[in-house]
């Protein structure tokens, strides 16, 4: 007997799960869509992060510099409060550079997907998106290294100009 409930039960969650499918097969699909775009916006959201955070270290650096005083990388990560307190990290500008990056980085991103679009319906196969957020994954590691190079960490010093003269920048 409770086979057979087990058994009815299975067959009404089977039911249950199976209907509305192609509803739920177009949702999942719209869903995993968002996710991937939505992880990819997070990513870039997190190299231009980096990015500043790696710019206050260097501007932290210069200020330790000029007082004389240990100018560590560590040191320079903790004299960012005290950086800011003396006016030379503004949190207002730091924000503003941070949108207007993410703005320009969406914009040229949804350009380049356009005209992949037009390049692959038109027969094409070059990816201009791809190429797109490739290079601007780039120039964002690349001031990441340029800032840090910047904050005294001498070992990246070589790597910058190796760096550079690869990719002829």
């Amino acid at each position: 007997m409770q086979k057979e409930n087990e058994m009815q039960y299975f067959l009404e969650k089977w039911q249950e799960a199976t209907n509305y499918w192609i509803e739920k097969v177009i949702v999942s699909a719209l869903m995993t869509m968002c996710v991937y775009h939505a992880t990819l916006f997070m990513a870039f959201c997190s190299l231009v992060f980096l990015d500043l955070f790696t710019r206050w270290i260097a501007i932290s650096h210069k200020y330790l510099q000029k007082a004389h005083r240990d100018s560590t990388l560590f040191a320079s990560v903790y004299a960012i409060k005290e950086a800011h307190r003396a006016g030379l990290i503004s949190s207002y500008v730091m924000r503003q550079a941070f949108y207007s990056k993410m703005v320009m980085y969406i914009t040229l991103v949804i350009g380049a997907c356009i005209c992949d679009y037009m390049l692959h319906r038109s027969g094409g196969g070059f990816t201009i998106g791809s190429m797109t957020i490739g290079y601007l994954a780039l120039t964002e590691f690349l001031s990441m290294i340029e800032n840090l190079d910047e904050a005294g960490v001498s070992a990246l010093h070589i790597l910058n100009e190796t760096i550079k003269e690869k990719l002829h920048f």
